[in-house]
């Protein structure tokens, strides 16, 4: 059975992906979807505020 492995951007290392971390330098991995799902979410919350907006908007 073979595991998915990353490449360390600090010591080039490999590192099983289910670590958090680098099995060889320490320095902890980032989450690819960390500014992803913020960004989701407003661009949400704004869509909804220029609907409204465009509702109340007097013709």
């Amino acid at each position: 059975m073979s595991t998915t492995q990353r490449v360390c951007p600090s010591c080039k290392g490999l590192t099983p992906s289910s670590r958090t971390s680098c099995a060889h330098c320490g320095r902890r991995f980032r989450n690819e979807m960390a500014w992803k799902i913020p960004l989701i979410v407003l661009l949400f919350v704004l869509a909804i505020a220029a609907s409204v907006l465009i509702e109340l908007e007097p013709w």
